[in-house]
């Protein structure tokens, strides 16, 4: 059942590098529409604001809210576009078997991505989009500390991959249905941005006020859902082919990942550069003197966020925004209580908590600077 646990799996994997591509397309295209319109850079792991114990303003958690519910109804989407169910089964995709693990790893990721400030959207994406040397590093490390851990533990094994055969000695490419789906749905939603960045600047849209809210809030819950497609298409919400590509010495990698991240980052650099360099304001924040940059400057606790944020990636092959398509998948599928997601989120939850309990205590961070740090980078 792909919605449970996969001890008794056994998962042949295929390099799917023209999913991949269409995949990374819609993240780079949600990505930029969300920065164009709503001034932020979209950063998964930076969403659980909405719900951190510390003392934060209502609006700031509100403020999180419709991205995050995109992401959670993402799995809905799937049939009603006319994509295949296979992008993301019914309850979701199969996660470590093992309710420790699992734990484990929602924990660390929990931890890691407060302290390094960001997750695989947050640094991977929106950061090396804006050219951020921090966000490059960052990455840098929690790949190859997800790389170490996955083959240290033998994520695939816990996962069910095969290692009978080589998957790059199996290549599958879109067929012309999904690709032509694919198209129309990432042409679509970036005429729909489009449109509403160029109303919303003359003046046919309001861009501020009650209304202006309603709209910016319907707008962010659309790129959240358009941003949590592309995670299913690209197959990242998948984690036996997460941790087939951090696996690399193994017959079962798949460079898929990569090949996304490539394709998202081709949209992403030259996008972010021409609305930082064009644009004045964001669409629904006509107050702001600027959109949203990263935070600058590499310290110890970045590389170990990094460190441990991999570490936890590599234990189960699950970051912040997949965990969360997952999860809707698996309470809309009716399997929430069986999935394995709920200790997952809920051990993502207490460690980002924990962290930011830690920092405010200035044990790590004498300044306090943690949570501005988060708002610029995984916000």
């Amino acid at each position: 059942v792909a919605s449970r646990t996969t001890s008794h799996m056994s998962l042949t994997l295929a390099f799917t590098p023209g999913a991949a591509i269409a995949g990374g397309l819609i993240l780079g295209v949600s990505s930029l529409a969300h920065y164009l319109n709503c001034g932020k850079a979209v950063g998964a792991s930076g969403l659980f604001r909405a719900f951190t114990h510390k003392k934060i303003a209502f609006e700031e958690r509100l403020n999180h809210l419709p991205f995050l519910a995109g992401l959670f109804t993402s799995a809905k989407w799937i049939p009603l576009l006319g994509f295949s169910q296979q992008l993301i089964p019914v309850g979701g995709f199969g996660l470590v078997a093992s309710s420790t693990r699992r734990a484990a790893a929602g924990l660390l990721v929990g931890v890691g991505s407060v302290a390094g400030n960001g997750c695989t959207s947050g640094h991977g994406l929106s950061g090396i989009g804006r050219l951020s040397v921090r966000s490059l590093i960052n990455t840098c490390v929690f790949m190859a500390s997800g790389a170490i851990t996955a083959l240290m533990f033998d994520t695939t094994g816990a996962l069910g991959v095969s290692q009978r055969a080589r998957t790059l000695d199996s290549v599958r490419w879109l067929t012309s249905e999904e690709f032509s789906l694919f198209g129309t749905f990432l042409v679509t939603g970036a005429i729909i941005s489009g449109t509403i960045a160029l109303a919303g600047r003359k003046g046919l849209i309001p861009r501020s006020g009650q209304v202006g809210a309603a709209i910016r809030a319907v707008h962010e819950y659309a790129t959240g859902a358009f941003f949590g497609v592309g995670l299913c298409v690209g197959g990242m919400v998948n984690p036996a082919k997460v941790a087939a590509f951090l696996e690399f010495t193994k017959r079962s990698f798949d460079p898929s990942l990569m090949v996304l991240m490539a394709s998202a980052l081709a949209v992403l650099i030259p996008g972010f550069y021409v609305i930082k360099n064009g644009v004045e304001r964001p669409t629904f924040h006509p107050e702001k003197s600027a959109f949203a940059e990263p935070f600058k400057g590499i310290t110890p606790k970045l590389l170990v966020g990094g460190a441990l944020f991999g570490a936890g990636w590599g234990l189960a092959g699950v970051c912040p925004g997949p965990m969360y398509v997952n999860c809707g998948a698996s309470l809309f599928g009716g399997t929430i209580s069986e999935s394995g997601c709920l200790d997952l989120i809920l051990a993502f939850f207490v460690g980002q908590n924990v962290m930011r309990e830690i920092d405010s205590s200035g044990v790590l961070n004498a300044k306090k600077t943690s949570s501005s740090a988060e708002k610029k980078t995984s916000s």
